[in-house]
């Protein structure tokens, strides 16, 4: 009963952090959709994958080619990156706080 009491109390504060924008998620959102390279593939409308041309019942999601970046390529290097972001966030404000040496 206390824990719902909490949560009905909580939660106008939660959903006025949500609706401002001022959540981790919306963070991490926001550094993956830069990275990915998101806003140029919708400015130059670029496709999610091509079919293969030797084969067209094949899928290509990485283009060989210069000058070209497919969607999924994007989304698979921001992801990469977000990973990456994430682990040096948790390194420089988790770790350092950490008085265990052997943590």
């Amino acid at each position: 009963m206390l824990i719902c009491a909490a949560l009905l109390i909580l939660f106008p504060f939660m959903v006025k952090k949500v609706i401002f924008g001022e959540t981790l998620l919306t963070d991490v959102f926001v550094y993956f959709f830069s990275v990915s390279g998101a806003m140029h593939n919708i400015i130059r409308k670029m496709p999610m994958f091509l079919a293969d041309r030797n084969d067209p019942s094949k899928l290509v999601f990485f283009y060989q080619g210069l000058g070209m970046q497919l969607r999924a390529e994007g989304f698979a290097v921001g992801f990469l990156y977000t990973i990456v972001g994430l682990l040096l966030a948790f390194m420089t404000h988790v770790l350092v706080k950490v008085r265990n040496v052997t943590v």
